[in-house]
Parts: structure tokens; sequence; C-alpha cells
């Protein structure tokens, strides 16, 4: 199986390879870029097309992150001759691993996207806090349809949860408290509220993560629904 889009979880594809035994392959790709990287069958990272698509990744502040240092993907498109596109932000998060793999292949190695800079979320004291967290927590937790995660103007976080039919209660609610509590101990003060629907933004979505690096200049969220 060859997938592209957003990254699986742990937990899907655990289920596609080991309970159904069809192989998973990665793909990272972009509508500016169509072919940046690709997984190889030792599954240690993605292999960047760099004759393609050079990639670098850089920090926050600029410099070129370390082996094994999440930083921002900038790629460059050699391909297409009609429009130049060099050292373009995709937005995506990722970090350079070691060039050396089992395969053979001495191409540049990136890990799988962990996320998006818009989705990351930054604490009081400054930490970066990805939302693939937030997922491995909540795909670990029965009874859940939606959840949204959205930052508010204090640095906290409400996490709204829409249950799955036939379940819902103060037991899921307190479920989820207590899982994203023993996920971030005291780095994350995270507010749980059962909620009957989450409400589109004004481009018709309901994004799973809102987050901003400045969350003192954060806009009125639109919000949940409350049962």
């Amino acid at each position: 199986m060859l997938y592209t889009s957003d990254q699986l979880s742990k937990e899907t594809r655990r289920w596609l390879e080991g309970d159904n035994g069809v192989p998973v392959f990665t793909v990272y790709g972009a509508v500016e870029a169509l072919k940046i990287a690709f997984e190889c069958g030792e599954r240690g990272g993605l292999h960047v097309n760099a004759d393609l698509y050079p990639v670098r990744i850089l920090t926050p502040g600029g410099r070129e992150a370390a082996p094994g240092e999440t930083g921002e993907v900038i790629v460059s498109n050699l391909v297409n001759r009609a429009t130049v596109l060099l050292n373009y932000r995709l937005g995506d998060l990722a970090a350079p691993l070691e060039t050396a793999c089992a395969c053979g292949r001495t191409l540049p190695r990136i890990s799988y996207p962990v996320g998006r800079v818009d989705e990351i979320i930054e604490t009081a004291s400054g930490e970066f806090i990805h939302p693939i967290r937030f997922r491995e927590v909540m795909n670990g937790i029965e009874g859940i349809a939606r959840y949204q995660v959205r930052q508010r103007k204090d640095y906290s976080v409400a996490l709204d949860v829409v249950p799955a039919p036939g379940a819902g209660g103060e037991d899921l609610r307190r479920r989820v408290q207590r899982g994203i509590e023993e996920e971030f101990a005291e780095t994350l003060h995270v507010e749980v509220a059962l909620v009957s629907e989450i409400r589109r933004n004004a481009n018709g979505k309901t994004p799973v993560v809102i987050a901003y690096r400045r969350p003192e200049q954060l806009p009125d969220a639109p919000g949940s629904v409350r049962p």
C-alpha cells in the first residue's frame, strides 16, 4: 500500500501491517513539489529526491537543523521550468537524519513529517508541542468521534471532545483528562469539555488544532457547541 496526504497514526499503520499483512510505504510531497521524498523497505525515515527537490531543514532561528533536530522544511523545485521555486517554506516540520541507510541508498534522509508550523502549540515557558502528541493520546481512548485543540491567549488549551454514538458522560471526560495530564504533566494546562459538535471556521473547515506562535494575539475562535 502506497499512501500520501496526512501522516498515518501508529495504530492505523499497525492495523494495516500487523493485522492485515498489508505493507505500507510513505510518499512525501506537496502541490509545489510533487515527489519530495519516499520511504524504503528499512522504514527508518524518508529518502529525499535531492536531484529533483533538494530540501533544507531550518530551526526557528534560521539555523540548519542538526540530525534528529526538528525544523521547518524548505524545498526547491528543480523540475518545474515554468515557475522557479527556490527555498520555499512548505510549513511542514521534520528533522534531518544521518544519510547512511541499510538499504544502500545514499540520498539525504529526513524524518516523517511531524506536523505543521501553524499547528504547533507554544507553552508559556517557550516549549513547542507537536499536535501528534495529542493524536497519540486521543487515539488510545475509546468513545471519541472527533476532537479539537484550541490554544487560548493565556497559553492554556481547550480540548473539545465529541463523543462517539453510545459513548460520553463524565467517565469519558475523566479518561481524556487523565490521559492528557499523564502526557503533558505540568507542561501544559488543558481543560477538557464534551461537546455536541465542532463548528467550522470561516473556510468551512474544522481543524484539529488551532494554534498560534503568539497566543496573546489570538483572535476569537469559533469554538464548539456544548451539549
